[in-house]
């Protein structure tokens, strides 16, 4: 099965199961709240900014520089 497959199965899932899906969400929020990753439910990053996780450990600045380089100014 390829990952469109899997990610169409799972927003299926949800749509379909649109309730227990929120509650989820909202049992997510309390958690990351309670350990302090989050300081509210409505916290969203500022503009213009990009999460990215699951790097490799060597990945260093510079070459995410030169990987989001291409797309526009970095700023800092």
């Amino acid at each position: 099965m390829n990952g469109c497959s899997t990610l169409s199965q799972e927003y299926s899932y949800l749509f379909e199961n649109y309730e227990e899906a929120t509650l989820n969400i909202d049992m997510h929020y309390i958690f990351c709240h309670q350990i302090g990753d989050l300081p509210d439910q409505e916290a969203a990053p500022e503009e213009n900014v990009l999460f990215v996780c699951k790097l490799n450990p060597v990945t260093t600045d510079e070459d995410l520089e030169i990987i989001f380089s291409r797309f526009g100014a970095i700023k800092r």
